[in-house]
């Protein structure tokens, strides 16, 4: 056993001693959000993703011919770059949850499904300006497909893909253009078509799935369930609950697609079914493991938007801020350093008469 230092069991001793404590208050790399740039809703579900050096944005717009938008964001400091779009797909393009995105290290690649044939088809550009022609993932699905991208370095990349009420993996290889078939994870959900998220933690080598589901267990009627899946195997877990709702639904469910502060994030909004209007605004929460995520936490970004996508600073560091950003609110998040000082010392003092 270790003895006490002699000096410090002297003072110990002493009838006059004045001991104290220090506490300090943590923000823990929270992500604090500061409105940058606004614009006007003229779309449906706008994605984003970050590209070792600038951001691709995809935006569908539903009614008429469904088509998609791209927006490539290599300063976020200008508003502009926010809200101009260009012409990307025509016509077609199934819904909103249908589109996934992703980056491959190299390649932005965008991927929808075809409402007249089922295809879920796919375009790809190394700059986010020029794009491919349009290929196919997978073809021939007779309902809707519900994608979502998951960036990694090739050929650790590709979708997950809700449909006919299970879960779907398939890989993307750019160096030779080319997917994987698709790969079921054995699970079988109530609803036919999830919202479906999902990213590579890259910590434990594994990809991470959360569905957005209703009645998958008997005492919960709404629930985010998350799923895993080796990266390097076809090994997949059976599904555990993040959360759990007896009235709202979970919607527009997003990863980030690296760690931001050391967590993964996920975000999403709650709705009553039965009152559209009723809808929380944007919630985020975090995770070091990226399975055990902490309470939600609201966020100003107003919910029903479709979707909040949670975008890295850039790998290459052109600049240092992450963002929050809808097809119409953009957010820069700050980390609040001062933070981790010693802000608060209680110092209490005690004597031959006690405190």
């Amino acid at each position: 056993m270790k003895s006490i230092n002699a000096t410090l069991t002297a003072n110990q001793k002493l009838p006059n001693g004045r001991p104290f404590a220090t506490a300090s208050l943590a923000d823990n790399n929270r992500l604090h959000p500061t409105a940058t740039a606004a614009g006007t809703t003229a779309g449906d579900k706008t994605i984003g993703v970050e590209c070792g050096s600038f951001y691709v944005r995809i935006r569908f717009k539903a009614g008429g011919a469904n088509t998609l938008e791209v927006q490539k964001i290599t300063d976020p400091t200008v508003a502009s770059q926010w809200t101009t779009w260009s012409a990307l797909v025509a016509s077609n393009v199934y819904a909103g949850n249908t589109v996934g995105l992703f980056w491959t290290g190299t390649y932005a690649v965008v991927v929808w499904q075809d409402q007249p044939t089922g295809d879920i088809k796919y375009k790809r550009s190394s700059d986010g300006i020029t794009w491919s022609a349009t290929g196919q993932a997978r073809a021939a699905l007779i309902a809707q497909a519900n994608s979502a991208g998951v960036s990694g370095t090739s050929p650790n990349c590709g979708i997950m893909t809700a449909y006919s009420a299970q879960l779907y993996w398939q890989k993307y290889t750019d160096a030779t253009d080319t997917w994987t078939a698709a790969e079921s994870a054995g699970a079988t959900f109530t609803t036919a078509t999830p919202e479906v998220a999902a990213f590579q933690d890259t910590i434990n080598n594994r990809y991470v799935v959360a569905v957005s589901v209703a009645g998958w267990a008997t005492w919960t009627a709404y629930a985010i369930v998350l799923y895993t899946r080796a990266v390097s195997a076809a090994t997949w877990s059976t599904g555990q609950l993040a959360f759990t709702a007896a009235a709202a639904s979970f919607n527009a469910l997003n990863f980030s697609q690296r760690q931001i502060g050391g967590y993964w994030w996920l975000s999403f909004y709650r709705a009553r079914a039965w009152n559209v209007g009723s809808v929380s605004t944007f919630l985020v929460s975090a995770s070091n493991d990226g399975l055990f995520f902490d309470d939600p936490t609201p966020t100003p970004v107003v919910g029903n938007e479709f979707l909040l996508s949670i975008l890295p600073a850039p790998s290459g560091g052109q600049w240092a801020n992450p963002y929050f950003s809808t097809e119409r609110q953009i957010y820069r998040l700050d980390t609040y350093t001062y933070w981790s000082a010693a802000v608060v010392a209680y110092h209490f003092t005690t004597g031959l008469g006690g405190f």
